[in-house]
């Protein structure tokens, strides 16, 4: 995970904390499943490095 993290710290990248639902809410959904060496992610926007949400472009455009 060391040069994971080297090459965004490289490339000027930082990433947001893990998203984290209101207190008491469960949601009906794994954010991230791993499946051998793939996992899969699902049920969140992009977010910005405060963790706030990004809503930003439009599908199929940006």
């Amino acid at each position: 995970m060391a040069q994971i993290e080297a090459k965004l710290e490289a490339m000027g990248l930082t990433l947001p904390a893990a998203l984290q639902p209101p207190p008491g809410m469960k949601l009906p959904f794994t954010p991230v499943r791993v499946r051998g060496n793939r996992a899969c992610v699902s049920g969140h926007s992009p977010q910005n490095v405060d963790g706030s949400i990004t809503m930003t472009g439009k599908l199929g455009v940006d």
